[in-house]
């Protein structure tokens, strides 16, 4: 999956938006959302989540409601550091599930916890439109970073508040994962300033910028050799 050159700006954009119509708002323990969450924003957050000995239990439940492999290899595979990492946390409030419970059995729990004042609206929506302005800056200053072991790397540059545009980087996606070429989405700027800090040598050198997609084209249908 290729990562949106917006993201956390527009999640957070559209967690703050949910708070104004629900109580509470779901969103995974993601450590470095939840820190600015919590800093940037003042928003409270309390996490749910289980023992770190339900390890194998969790393992059948995944199997069990059909995700898929990578889903499980994923969560079960890093099980004791993203639990460690949730006990550590020195922000939110922490409710731990038990054996064959579930996040419903602890529903009311979450309204015993007495969390500070929240946002005003004035002030919520103020953020919220600093972060969609943000979002769509990255967006139409977005690229396409094709990776290789070799130099140069390329890159191609477009608009992804376009439709057509964000269609054919679905597409390019798929078609690189077929190929085993490492594609990814970047900010334009934030690509150059990565050369420009830890390559130590001209940015032209090490990168090149692709005029058309038919450039980009070419080189995936070259194969992993030339990319």
């Amino acid at each position: 999956m290729l990562r949106n050159p917006a993201y956390p700006d527009n999640y957070i954009a559209a967690i703050l938006e949910a708070e104004e119509n629900f109580k509470y708002v779901l969103i995974p323990p993601i450590g470095f959302l939840l820190n600015r969450l919590y800093k940037n924003y003042g928003i409270s957050y309390i996490l749910c989540y289980p023992s770190i000995e339900l390890k194998e239990e969790y393992m059948k439940r995944y199997v069990h409601r059909g995700n898929t492999d990578d889903f499980t290899n994923v969560f079960i595979g890093r099980w004791d550091t993203r639990i460690k990492t949730l006990d550590n946390d020195e922000n939110g409030v922490r409710f731990k599930l038990s054996c064959g419970q579930f996040l419903t059995d602890i529903k009311d729990k979450p309204d015993t916890v007495a969390c500070p004042p929240g946002q005003t609206t004035i002030e919520r929506n103020k953020k919220i439109l600093e972060l969609k302005k943000m979002s769509n800056i990255k967006l139409s200053q977005s690229c396409v970073y094709l990776s290789s072991y070799a130099t140069p790397f390329y890159y191609y540059c477009l608009d992804l508040r376009i439709e057509e545009n964000k269609k054919w980087v679905c597409d390019l996606g798929k078609l690189c994962y077929e190929k085993d070429i490492l594609i990814e989405i970047y900010e334009v700027q934030s690509l150059e300033t990565v050369f420009n800090k830890m390559c130590g040598v001209s940015q032209n050198t090490m990168l090149r910028k692709l005029g058309s997609k038919h450039e980009v084209m070419i080189l995936i249908e070259k194969g992993n050799e030339n990319v």
